[in-house]
């Protein structure tokens, strides 16, 4: 189903050339699709994810808070070289991805879906981290096109119901994604085949495991499974 984006007033030649590919409408008060949907107003963009419609956008990332000693960084190996080239094949909000940028990587983001990949887009153009490309399109899809020192995978982590609900953001995510498109255990198996040097999956502390990773770093409430790559390292 084509995703809506409703605007406040009229679009520019620009913008609706920045939102091809959504179904354009007018906002009013009564808006003929159910959430979720964009809502453009005054060059922002947010997403209505519930019937409060009040829109949600994803807070300004601040590359000040990348560190190069944080789990995420040396799980990826950006202590051994900064430079790696990475793939963030289920980026969502991105906040990975652009703390890996901040500190050097050369970062693709994914996200399979059209709302949080437009609105991603928007979150990475106000940043000052340089992406080297943000892609709509599935993880296993990309992932087959070439090869990557590493791919790094956060599938969304299992739902708690009410008791110990996640942040906003993602709660926000868990109302707009299908998180079933892409199966964990599968795309474990294409990654290792696309990466050169490790696969890194973000798992909460107390979640199954992937199969059996070949070592971890584990924080408070995370960890980050490791896996060897087996595609042959290759240079540009």
């Amino acid at each position: 189903m084509t995703p809506y984006l409703f605007h406040a007033g009229t679009m520019s030649p620009e913008e609706r050339q920045r939102f091809a590919g959504f179904a354009l409408a007018p906002l009013d008060r009564e808006t003929p699709a159910r959430p979720p949907y964009l809502v453009l107003r005054e060059g922002r963009c947010g997403v209505v994810y519930d019937d409060a419609r009040l829109p949600f956008l994803p807070p300004a990332f601040d590359p000040r808070q990348a560190s190069a000693q944080s789990l995420l960084a040396r799980a990826v190996g950006l202590h051994v070289r900064p430079s790696k080239r990475i793939l963030d094949a289920m980026a969502g909000w991105g906040s990975d991805g652009l703390e890996l940028a901040a500190l050097g990587a050369r970062v693709t983001m994914v996200e399979a879906s059209m709302l949080v990949w437009a609105l991603l887009r928007e979150r990475i153009e106000a940043s000052t981290v340089v992406v080297e490309a943000l892609v709509h399109g599935s993880a296993a899809g990309v992932m087959a096109t070439g090869t990557w020192d590493v791919i790094y995978l956060d599938p969304m982590f299992p739902g708690r119901g009410r008791k110990g609900l996640a942040k906003l953001p993602m709660q926000v995510l868990r109302a707009i994604v299908d998180d079933s498109v892409d199966a964990p255990m599968s795309l474990l198996d294409t990654a290792r085949r696309h990466a050169s040097e490790r696969v890194v999956v973000k798992r909460r502390r107390t979640d199954p495991m992937l199969g059996r990773p070949d070592w971890q770093l584990k924080g408070t409430t995370v960890r980050f499974d490791v896996y060897r790559g087996t595609a042959c390292h290759t240079t540009e």
